[in-house]
């Protein structure tokens, strides 16, 4: 089955999918169950345009999701997959993997950009879109300011999802209660990520001349920095990094830092430990496990850079966050 999703002001992704399921929309919710699948896609409009859409669903046939933006759309979106599974999405001739815990897990973008992607089968699949317009925010943002923060007509990005995006997506991501109030309660987070995302937007976007980089070198340091935090279990060698993206390894070292403020080596340490204290606060983990799952052969070695890194052991740290849930 093939999907088609338009992505504008107009266009309410409910009814789209709705008139091609033939399931009608009750209470702002698509609820379908078929021989295709079952699922359940909520929408919550909320202020200034702005639009939340939960999609959660499980596919058994072969299904194919386009989604387009059309150049004369004036609606920009945010895409978050949330489940564990990575969502293949093909942007022009590039093939991105979509997930959490990756360099790619927000996709950004606006209009002129159309996507195709097949839906994974047996597998449940959950995700979160947020659509809005620039014109929601003209009062708020300067001109220049605004130019930063939102990708041009047919251009894209991808974003690391940090512990801030993480903390207002565990909000953001719980289903909808059926609760008068639930807009009140999602509109904050929405907005927040929203912010936060524009900040690292215009983070990116003063980089190159704060630094004096070139933007063709800036995108392939970014390149650079998904490869090297891509899977931190995989150790990759700075001359690796280097061919991919056509650098030497001297220009590579010396760039490096300039853009993202530490060595490629100070770099990757700091994202293993904090990425290590996202699975410790989980405690789904052992202090091992997760000193494995970062990329550290030993318990010795990640203990010793957990504590370089936050002044304490894993299991103060652990216990640190313990005794603050309990005051």
């Amino acid at each position: 089955m093939h999907l088609i999703l338009p992505i504008s002001s107009q266009n309410n992704q409910l009814e789209s999918l709705s008139q091609q399921l033939n399931v009608p929309v009750q209470d702002n919710q698509l609820n379908f169950r078929m021989a295709l699948g079952q699922g359940h896609i909520h929408h919550i409009a909320l202020p200034g345009n702005l639009h939340v859409y939960r999609y959660e669903t499980t596919v058994h046939q072969p299904v194919t999701l386009e989604t387009i933006n059309d150049t004369d759309s004036d609606t920009y979106c945010l895409f978050v997959n949330l489940s564990a599974e990575e969502l293949e999405k093909q942007i022009e001739n590039k093939v991105v993997a979509v997930a959490p815990q990756s360099p790619y897990g927000i996709f950004y973008y606006g209009p002129g950009v159309r996507i195709q992607q097949q839906i994974p089968l047996h597998r449940t699949i959950t995700a979160l879109v947020i659509t809005f317009r620039p014109g929601s925010f003209d009062d708020m943002l300067p001109a220049d300011v605004a130019i930063q923060v939102f990708p041009p007509k047919g251009g894209f990005v991808f974003l690391d999802i940090d512990r801030q995006i993480n903390r207002l997506l565990d909000t953001l991501s719980r289903p909808p209660q059926a609760d008068p109030f639930t807009p009140f309660q999602k509109y904050a987070p929405t907005l927040a990520l929203i912010t936060h995302v524009f900040e690292l937007m215009r983070q990116r976007s003063l980089q190159p001349s704060a630094r004096g980089l070139r933007p063709a070198d800036v995108e392939r340091l970014f390149q650079a920095r998904a490869l090297l935090i891509e899977d931190l279990r995989q150790t990759i060698t700075v001359g690796q990094l280097a061919r991919h993206i056509g650098f030497s390894e001297a220009k590579l070292r010396t760039h490096f830092p300039r853009l993202f403020g530490n060595s490629i080596y100070q770099y990757l340490q700091q994202t293993r430990v904090e990425r290590a204290c996202d699975l410790l606060q989980s405690r789904r983990y052992s202090v091992s496990e997760v000193g494995f799952l970062v990329g550290y052969s030993s318990l010795s070695h990640f203990t010793k850079a957990f504590r370089k890194h936050t002044g304490v052991m894993p299991s103060h740290w652990m216990e640190t966050r313990e005794n603050s849930k309990m005051d």
